[in-house]
């Protein structure tokens, strides 16, 4: 199985992988920082079996450049999930998220609520949220779980 993990936060990043290696004998998984690096990478590279998402990300790599990443998009998983349904790409995806809730300007919404908004524009493709928590281990229950479902 091949993985295409999109994730700006190192320590969830090395958390996933680790998880997927360890717990689920996954090794071959891409990481990438931002919206753009991950959009990029999957246009040029085929063969991704699964994408793992984080809602919140940067638009654009950090650098030296640019320290913030360009900037920071709360929806940035759903502006990805837009862009693949647009250039028809069939890939399942998983988001996994450290929020429960999402503010922008003057939009708020739980995890549950953009959960089934997503869910609704994206049902052939999305398979669900995760929420991610350093301290508690069910994170990676229910991802396990949200894998098992897309290799069916």
């Amino acid at each position: 199985m091949k993985i295409l993990l999109i994730e700006d936060d190192s320590y969830k990043a090395n958390a996933i992988c680790n998880f997927l290696s360890e717990g689920l004998h996954i090794a071959n998984v891409v990481w990438k920082e931002s919206l753009s690096s991950g959009t990029f990478e999957l246009l040029d590279n085929t063969g991704y079996n699964l994408i793992l998402l984080d809602m919140s990300m940067p638009s654009y790599d950090v650098s030296d450049k640019d320290p913030a990443g360009g900037i920071p998009e709360s929806y940035a998983g759903e502006d990805f999930l837009a862009q693949m349904t647009i250039l028809d790409i069939d890939v399942p995806v998983i988001v996994v998220t450290q929020f429960d809730k999402f503010d922008e300007g003057d939009d708020s919404f739980s995890l549950e609520s953009l959960d089934k908004r997503l869910l609704e524009k994206h049902s052939d493709i999305y398979f669900g949220a995760i929420y991610f928590r350093s301290t508690s281990n069910e994170w990676k229950t229910n991802l396990k779980i949200k894998i098992e479902e897309v290799l069916k």
